[in-house]
Formats: structure tokens, sequence, C-alpha cells
């Protein structure tokens, strides 16, 4: 007596072919900006995505509004977290650092207007690093952290719970202070940078680490 309901979309392709086909300046622009929007509406609810790429993306193409062309599918609970009220710059710089990083790692050597794209993105990433360098998120990081990875009674997606019986983890809490620091690092030597000749294993290697936390997690 179990329903399930499906809310179907007809979508262009994913993202990983419209980066492949950028011919312009403005097409790369406009794409940009239509991620832009996407990304600040995960910010805004707090939505973190630690399996965002460009094939999780998708299109609706370049005569839909901007605001509305890109759509996010494929919200694995063991990837996907909803942080309390003050992640929302967290959100955004995890969210685009983790994005524009596999993008340049897999896509910049094929495409010239790619660079475009991710420049377009620089702005907004350098704001909500700001915001977050001003924001004391610590506490609630740890709980994250070990809700998320460490935790193995529960899929856990952002369900905050009080706990005293809850044993305090130093080792939990080193890695939460680590944490942003890997993501500023991130956004600063993958995508805030001039450089082109920068070598990006290390960056792809983290991603994959990321999702290696979520399956063995839960296995």
């Amino acid at each position: 007596k179990d329903y399930i309901s499906w809310i179907i979309q007809k979508g262009k392709c994913d993202l990983s072919k419209s980066i492949l086909q950028l011919n312009s300046h403005e097409s790369a622009v406009n794409l940009a900006k239509s991620c832009v929007s996407l990304l600040l509406k995960t910010a805004e609810i707090r939505l973190i995505l630690f399996d965002i790429k460009l094939q999780n993306l998708i299109d609706l193409g370049s005569d839909v509004e901007t605001s509305k062309r890109i759509l996010a599918i494929d919200f694995d609970p063991k990837f996907t977290l909803f942080g309390p009220k003050s992640f929302t710059p967290l959100s955004f710089v995890v969210n685009t650092a983790l994005l524009l990083s596999s993008t340049k790692c897999w896509y910049g050597n094929r495409n010239e207007y790619v660079k475009i794209f991710i420049s377009e993105h620089k702005k907004h990433l350098k704001y909500y690093i700001e915001m977050w360098n001003e924001e004391n998120v610590l506490n609630e990081l740890y709980v994250v952290l070990k809700e998320k990875f460490f935790n193995k009674n529960e899929e856990y997606i952002g369900k905050f719970k009080e706990s005293n019986d809850d044993i305090f983890n130093p080792e939990i809490w080193e890695i939460a202070k680590k944490f942003k620091k890997m993501f500023v690092n991130m956004a600063n030597e993958f995508i805030l940078t001039s450089k082109d000749d920068i070598p990006l294993f290390n960056c792809a290697h983290f991603c994959q680490i990321i999702e290696w936390l979520g399956v063995t997690r839960t296995a």
C-alpha cells in the first residue's frame, strides 16, 4: 500500500556534454551564469552535494530562463547533506570547489572555453570564502562529519539531534578543523589561480576520497 510518485522532466543533456559543446565566450558565460544560479540555490537551502559533478547536472537548453536552465540530480543520501543554518557559505564553497576542480581536471584541456566557464564563478566563490572566514561553525561541522562519515547506525542527511551520552571524539574534531582548510585550499590552488600548469591529480584523488568515505561508511 505504499505509493511512489515520479516527476519527470525532459532535459537536453548533462553538463559534461554542454561543456564540450561550448563554442564562444558568450555561450560559456551564459552556461556559467545558469550554473552559479543553481549553486546559489543549493547554498540558500544549505544543501551539500559531495557527489556533485557535471554528469549530475542536467542542462535544459539555452532557450530556458537562466535561473531555471540547470537542474541537479542523483541525491544519493551517502553523499547528500543539509547543513545547519550557518552552513550557507560552506555549502557554496564545498559544492563549487568540488564541481569546478573536477571540471578543470577532466575537461580543462578539451575545450578552450572551459576556462571562461570556471572564471565566471570566481567572484561568488571569493565572496562565500570571505563569509565562511567570518563564521565559526566548528562545532556544527564536527557533528556533521561525525554523523555523516563515522556513525554507521543510520543514514544521516542533516537531522540534528542533541544527545547527552554522545562521546566526544578528538580525532574527528581534528578532521573538522582541517575540513575547511582543504576546500579553501582547493579553491585557491585550482580555481582562483590564474595558472594553467597546475597538476590536478591530488584534486581528483580528494574527490574520490569523499566518495570512498560515503560508500565505506554505509557498507
